[in-house]
């Protein structure tokens, strides 16, 4: 899968996420639901990326995962609003704080309609392993928190 953010591909094959057998005949999207169905000659998978298509959504419990972070597993940490999945339309902010109340990055939602963090500051550099705090508003000014934990 191509992710033009980052202008990088993710292999997907049988070790590294459960599908029924490396031949692929079909891929097809969802953008409502945010599901990849990938047709396989053994059947057909689901696997969820996220949507592209805002339902009407309200800010109800934001969610970080992977919680704790690793940096050297995972790429990213991603903010999502549940049960919906989806942000409120409108465009959000998030911001990311440390335990000492300073401001470490600012994010934009992501295509999927939600935040996703490398775990570097604004400057570029590696945040430290810690609690970060997070904090997610929508256009009408409704306001949710949360913390995730950054290990390196």
């Amino acid at each position: 899968m191509f992710n033009p953010e980052t202008e990088r591909f993710s292999n997907f094959f049988k070790p590294n996420v459960p599908l029924l057998t490396n031949y692929v005949t079909a891929l097809g999207y969802d953008p409502i639901q945010g599901n990849l169905m990938i047709g396989t000659p053994d059947g057909l998978n689901t696997l969820r990326i996220g949507r592209t298509i805002k339902p009407s959504a309200e800010l109800n419990n934001i969610a970080a995962f992977p919680n704790p972070f690793r940096p050297a597993t995972h790429n990213s940490v991603q903010i999502v609003n549940l049960p919906e999945d989806s942000m409120p339309q409108g465009k959000g902010t998030c911001s990311i704080y440390d335990a000492s109340g300073m401001l470490v990055v600012k994010l934009e939602e992501n295509r999927f309609s939600r935040f996703e963090w490398n775990g570097k500051s604004a400057s570029g550099k590696e945040a430290s392993s810690g609690i970060y705090f997070f904090v997610v508003a929508d256009e009408q000014g409704n306001i949710k928190r949360g913390k995730l934990a950054l290990i390196r």
